[in-house]
Parts: C-alpha cells; sequence; structure tokens
C-alpha cells in the first residue's frame, strides 16, 4: 500500500464514521437536557438547605462542577473508546493502516477549510464554535492513530486530553449560550465567585476568550502528542530496544528489530512511518485469517515444519517433526504417538491429538 493509497483510503472511512455527527448531535441535545434539569435541582436543593444565593457555596459549586463538566466528559470519554474498540478490546480493524498518519489527513484537512472559512463569517462565534468540533474530530481520529502506533503507543493520554477538551467546551458551552437562553443564573453567579469573570467577557480577535479556548484546546493537545511521538519514533529507531510478543497489542505496527517468531506473521509491518509526514513504506497487513501477502510460506515464517507422515511425499519423520516437537510428560516422541507434545516456540504442553499449540495457534 502506497501512502496516496492510504490517504484515500482514509477519506473513504469518513462514510463509515457517521457516528461522529449522531453522537455529536445526540450529546448537545442531551446536554442540554441534562444542563437544564440539573440546574433547577441544584437551585431548588440549594434553596431548601438555605445556602443563598446558590452559587456562592462551595458545596453547590463542587456539584455544578461534577455535574456539568465532569459527568459529560467521562461519558464522552467512554463513548469514543466504545467507538474504537471491537468486543476484544483491540482497535477496530478498519483503523489498522500500513501508514497511521493517514488517519489524520481528513480530519487536518477539514480543521484547516473550517479554519479559513471561520475567519471571513460575519459571526466569528458560529466559526469558533464550529472549528472546535473539528478539532474534537482530529483528536478522536489521532487516538486512533495512537493504538497503532509502536513508538509512544499510549492511547490513554489521548483519553485525557479527551477529557480535558470536552470538559473545557462545556464550560464555553455554559457561558456563552446558558446566558443566551435566560437559564445562565447560577452560571453567572458561580463565574462571579469564582473570580474568572473578566477571563469570561474577553475576547480575542473579536472572539470570546471560551471559544478561542474550546477550539483550540483540542488542537494544541493533539500536536503536543504528535510532537512527542515524533520524538519517540527517533528514539526507538536509535536505541531499537527489545521487545517481545507480550509487549505488543493486537493491531499494533511490529517494528523492524522483532523477531518474526514472536509475533504472528500477519502483522509483521515495520515501525517506520509512524509519524505522520514519513515516507518509509510498510509491507502489507493483511488480516490474521488470510495469511501472509507477499508470497512466503506460512510454515517459513513461523519458522515450523508442517508434519507429513513417511509416505505422503515427505523426507520421513526425521525431518517431519524433529523440529517441531520436543518429548512430552510421557517420554515418548510426541510425533510418533506419546502423550503430550511440547510446542517449540512458546514451550507449551498440549495432548498428542492437538495439531494447533493451544497457547500461541503455532501449528504442531
Amino acid at each position: 500500500m502506497t501512502w496516496r493509497r492510504a490517504v484515500g483510503d482514509a477519506f473513504r472511512l469518513l462514510r463509515t464514521e457517521r457516528w461522529v455527527a449522531t453522537d455529536l448531535l445526540a450529546g448537545a441535545v442531551l446536554y442540554a437536557a441534562w444542563f437544564a434539569g440539573t440546574e433547577l435541582l441544584l437551585r431548588r436543593g440549594a434553596e431548601a438547605a438555605g445556602l443563598s444565593p446558590p452559587a456562592a457555596h462551595r458545596p453547590v459549586l463542587v456539584a455544578a462542577g461534577l455535574l456539568w463538566l465532569v459527568v459529560p466528559a467521562a461519558i464522552a470519554v467512554y463513548r469514543l473508546r466504545d467507538r474504537l474498540l471491537n468486543i476484544s478490546g483491540n482497535v477496530e480493524q478498519r483503523y489498522r493502516f500500513d501508514y497511521p498518519g493517514a488517519l489524520l489527513v481528513p480530519p487536518a484537512a477539514l480543521l484547516a477549510v473550517l479554519t479559513v472559512v471561520a475567519a471571513v463569517v460575519p459571526d466569528r462565534r458560529v466559526g469558533a464554535a464550529v472549528v472546535s468540533i473539528a478539532g474534537l474530530y482530529l483528536l478522536a481520529r489521532t487516538t486512533a492513530y495512537s493504538y497503532r502506533v509502536f513508538s509512544l503507543s499510549r492511547p490513554a493520554l489521548l483519553y485525557v486530553a479527551t477529557f480535558a477538551t470536552v470538559a473545557v467546551q462545556a464550560a464555553a458551552a455554559l457561558v456563552t449560550v446558558a446566558p443566551a437562553v435566560d437559564r445562565g443564573v447560577l452560571v453567572e453567579r458561580a463565574v462571579v465567585a469564582l473570580g474568572i469573570g473578566e477571563y469570561v467577557t474577553a475576547t480575542a480577535g473579536g472572539v470570546p476568550l471560551p471559544l478561542v479556548a474550546a477550539a483550540v484546546v483540542p488542537v494544541g493537545l493533539t500536536v503536543a502528542y504528535l510532537a512527542l511521538q515524533s520524538v519517540a519514533v527517533m528514539a526507538v529507531r536509535l536505541i531499537e530496544p527489545e521487545v517481545t510478543r507480550a509487549d505488543l497489542r493486537t493491531g499494533q505496527r511490529y517494528p523492524p528489530f522483532v523477531d518474526v517468531a514472536d509475533g504472528p506473521a500477519y502483522d509483521r509491518t515495520p515501525a517506520d512511518g509512524e509519524a505522520a509526514g514519513d515516507d518509509v513504506p510498510p509491507s502489507a497487513e493483511p488480516a490474521p485469517d488470510e495469511g501472509p501477502d507477499d508470497g512466503e510460506d506460512l510454515d517459513e515464517v513461523r519458522h515450523t515444519r508442517v508434519f507429513r507422515p513417511p509416505g505422503d511425499g515427505g523426507d520421513g519423520p526425521s525431518a517431519a517433526g524433529a523440529d517441531l516437537i520436543e518429548d512430552g510428560a510421557g517420554g515418548a516422541n510426541a510425533g510418533s504417538g506419546g502423550s503430550a507434545r511440547r510446542c517449540t516456540a512458546c514451550g507449551e504442553t498440549a495432548r498428542a491429538e492437538e495439531t494447533v499449540c493451544p497457547n500461541c495457534g503455532t501449528s504442531l
């Protein structure tokens, strides 16, 4: 697969990501209903407890922060993780690109176009709001990218970034939208009580500062991760640390210094090209049930040999089983009817009638 084809596939992937638009729309509607209901409950609860004005008391402020910022951000992170991972907890197959950087091209292009449009539209606030949504989408694609790369493959960092982004965007929506729809009494009092009124009313380029933060935070966090990841790529190429199969997740690209016998033969793409602009062509990555697509014999890739009984076109029993099976628990050679077999790839003991290692899947 070439870089150009990978970018084309990344754009075509948009057709399977309709959940982005539906989740954003559903999230906005549900958050508005959530805010209206909890704001009413907080005001009535504070009045019943004799806390007046409500926003001047710490318990009310803490409850409001949890309900309006923390809970929505946590739900957004859970939802994003659920969308990116399959039932086994591995990144979805559709995000397993040979060039992971190609995943970032469509959201980056969308962000660039919307930024230009936002700069020329009459109402800069609407433009900033749209750019903030594009930045959130870029962050979501970067999270999928973090599952695929080898160097600095830390999706947890991106989930933390998503949490912070949604919390900032929720706060920006509260201080800009709630007062406009006459539902921001408690929000305005909270702003005064926290002493952040000057920041809420400040502007940058004709855009309220909270909306600027909502647009800048996701992009800034994404760029920060990609910068750190690029440094990690260079460090890995210089150090070439020893890596075992247990250190790699399903769907994570294998670096070139991993022994083929230590990992599945179907995911042997090199670590080069992890950064968005890398031009080193990795090998193709077929699905696990398709086998390697480069013409290699699967047995050769796994460093094993298929057992062929004498008289079946093989070289005899010594050439068939000696390289693959050690003596089992019964002391007899497993290829000669012993009570157990031991896989030479991982050392697991298997029953005599089994033909595949129950631990690593190597053919016995």
